[in-house]
């Protein structure tokens, strides 16, 4: 998973540290987090990259759910903390989120 972090301050952002998670219709999907160290340029921006890894039962289990529940769309969140390892700013929360097509999750 590639996330794009943008910047809009006129000072560079040097990151030590990424968590992140994914929730979808109120179901853990995945977290976890990345040590890869980050600069997004001043008025720039630059990408992330993740390695997912996930379980694939509960997977099916969300699946499942889903298909049973009958809804059109479901709800998601996508939560990110970027670490600047500085003390007076810390983590700094990303919260996307949103409603997806569950049809085109099922392939409907």
């Amino acid at each position: 998973l590639s996330v794009e972090i943008e910047n809009a301050n006129p000072y560079a952002l040097s990151l030590i540290d990424t968590r992140y998670s994914f929730q979808l219709a109120d179901f853990d999907v995945i977290s976890g987090a990345t040590n890869q160290p980050l600069r997004v340029p001043a008025n720039g921006s630059n990408v992330v990259d993740f390695r997912l890894a996930f379980d694939g039962l509960a997977i099916l289990n969300l699946v499942r759910e889903i298909a049973l529940s009958g809804q059109s769309t479901l709800d998601y969140r996508l939560g990110l903390e970027l670490d600047t390892g500085l003390p007076l700013v810390g983590l700094v929360p990303v919260v996307r989120q949103g409603q997806l097509d569950s049809s085109a999750l099922l392939g409907r």
